[in-house]
């Protein structure tokens, strides 16, 4: 995933990365990927994390038509995050059909997958766990909110 249609095949069993020359779409690649030239599991990870957040903003990875600080999706919406403005980036599309709770649970797991090192980023099952208790987060509030709707009803 990390290079979305590299030509290699994957490690034999007794290897943890394949080692490449660095090629790739720019946005998604993992930056030690760069350094060393080894693709890993962790780098998959990134990557996913970047899509993550392409999901929530709702615009390309790379953009060289923004301005300098916006260019790169994953740099521009780390820093929103950790400014704890995020939900100004959110798409505009989304607003009202989330809770704050889900979105940050959904935010923190994009933003631990863009950690700069690979050893500090969860592993692929983390992540699927994490989003699948977002999604239930969600779907709570839409039980709740529905259940509201026909409480508040006349009959």
């Amino acid at each position: 995933m990390a290079d979305f249609g590299i030509s290699k095949d994957g490690p034999p069993l007794d290897h943890t990365h394949v080692s490449t020359a660095v090629k790739g779409s720019f946005g998604y690649l993992d930056p030690e990927y760069f350094m060393r030239q080894q693709l890993t599991q962790s780098s998959d990870v990134y990557s996913f994390g970047v899509v993550l957040f392409e999901v929530l903003c709702a615009r390309p990875v790379i953009n060289p038509t923004l301005p300098r600080d916006q260019i790169n999706l994953a740099e521009w919406a780390l820093k929103w995050k950790r400014q704890n403005l995020l939900e100004t980036i959110i798409d505009s599309r989304l607003y009202g059909n989330y809770t704050l709770e889900s979105i940050t649970q959904f935010s923190e797991i994009a933003e631990k997958c863009l950690a700069d090192e690979g050893r500090s980023r969860p592993s692929m099952g983390e992540v699927l766990w994490h989003l699948e208790s977002a999604l239930q987060l969600h779907q709570a509030h839409l039980q709740t909110a529905t259940a509201d709707d026909l409480s508040g009803r006349e009959l």
